[in-house]
């Protein structure tokens, strides 16, 4: 009877310890809280509480398990950035993060997610420039916004009237919500409709610069 029960005692300790150290392995394994493909083969995951990283490595692998070369562009306590070559649109992946833990915890481990690159034609519709409202503020002065952030290279400004005549038009001030622009030999009225291209402008997470329209009346009601 003793050595039965000390068998059993033994045996509920090592029971104990098993998952007692399963328990710390699975606390060890950082949470992703968000995966984000940026475009251009570029990766942003971001993990939900800070993390460690040793000899970190970054794998992937898409639907049909074909692995794709990946390279770690940059990482800090709770973001990590990868690239990977020779991406293939309309495909999903599966990405593996080797050699990271959470903070304050004592093995380096692994931890996999998951992102999908749309097809050409999807993608072309989501980063379109879209303007949410324009506004005429008097004495030429335009105020565009947009529906997303937007970022800008060697932005332009062109305005027409309904008779197809054209006017000069500057860049006053710009953020990546909003653009404003001044036509200073506007002619106002009611009745005055403009149409206007805003050139040089994409989307904050977009690739292609590209150009958007819209239209005002020269009139501050």
């Amino acid at each position: 009877i003793m050595k039965k029960t000390i068998s059993a005692i033994l045996a509920t300790a090592l029971t104990v310890m098993g998952l007692s150290i399963s328990g710390l392995s699975l606390a060890s394994a950082p949470a992703i809280e968000s995966t984000e493909y940026k475009g251009s083969g570029r990766v942003e995951v971001e993990f939900t509480r800070d993390v460690d990283y040793k000899n970190a490595k970054v794998t992937v692998k898409d639907s049909d398990g074909k692995s794709y070369s990946a390279s770690i562009t940059g990482k800090d306590d709770d973001e990590l950035k990868f690239k990977v070559s020779n991406i293939v649109a309309g495909k999903s992946y599966t990405y593996t993060i080797s050699g990271v833990r959470r903070e304050g915890t004592s093995s380096y481990g692994s931890v996999s997610g998951k992102f999908s690159v749309k097809s050409a034609s999807s993608a072309s519709t989501s980063s379109a420039v879209k303007i949410d409202e324009v506004d005429y503020d008097s004495k030429g002065y335009v105020e565009v916004e947009f529906a997303g952030k937007v970022k800008y290279n060697n932005v332009k400004v062109t305005v027409k009237g309904a008779d197809g005549k054209t006017y000069s038009a500057t860049v006053r001030s710009k953020s990546s919500g909003e653009l404003k622009f001044r036509v200073p030999s506007i002619v106002e009225g009611r009745s005055k409709k403009y149409t206007f291209t805003i050139s040089g402008v994409a989307l904050k997470s977009g690739d292609s610069y590209t150009s958007v329209s819209g239209s005002f009346y020269a009139y501050d009601d």
